[in-house]
């Protein structure tokens, strides 16, 4: 009888033995292996998460792609990368024979950079220091038009240029009336400007 209760305290000695030891080793590595695989699996479902958010936002790639493609051609109309003095020449063209105005004379000047003097209260000794230390990427092209319009026509033709996609500045405008009234000489200053390369 004493051989069964020495047998059976051996064998529950080792029994407690191996728990501890799975406990230790086996339980504990399995616990870390699947916090480690929630971790992962609570990353991964961010990640889907932030996909079908995306999509949910744009929409189809292409489709975005395309609206990001044609934001960029609108910025490039509204301030493009080069002058493209003789497109806009063929727009105010385009415009007077819409609006049956005659241009008489275009006279572009010269093409200069853009400087930020909002910022400058100096003297005229100093500004053009300051001037160069806060020059733009922009450059400008001002240019001088002469035409002949009736009243209603010049209006369209004005509006016609506000309206452009094209980013212009209407420097100065100056009529004079011929002895009819009828027909209208108009002097326009107008600048138009482009990225600095």
């Amino acid at each position: 009888m004493s051989f069964n209760k020495t047998t059976l305290a051996v064998s529950l000695f080792f029994c407690v033995i191996l728990e501890v030891l799975f406990w230790q080793f086996a339980h504990k590595y399995a616990q870390q292996k699947i916090l480690q695989l929630d971790l992962e699996r609570q990353k991964l479902s961010q990640i889907s998460t932030n996909i079908l958010n995306y999509k949910n936002k744009y929409g189809n790639l292409d489709e975005y792609m395309q609206r990001l493609e044609e934001r960029f051609q609108l910025s490039n109309k509204i301030l493009p990368e080069r002058m493209n003095q003789g497109e806009f020449v063929d727009f105010l063209q385009k415009m007077a024979l819409e609006n049956q105005i005659k241009i008489i004379s275009l006279t572009p000047g010269s093409i200069q950079p853009v400087y930020d003097n909002s910022k400058t209260n100096l003297d005229s000794e100093n500004t053009e220091k300051v001037a160069d230390n806060q020059e733009r990427n922009l450059i400008k092209l001002p240019i001088g038009i002469k035409l002949e319009s009736s009243y209603i026509s010049l209006i369209k033709f004005l509006e016609s240029m506000e309206s452009s996609e094209r980013l212009m500045h209407i420097e100065e405008v100056s009529i004079t009336s011929e002895d009819d009234g009828e027909w209208l000489n108009c002097s326009l200053n107008i600048t138009i400007f482009a990225l600095k390369n």
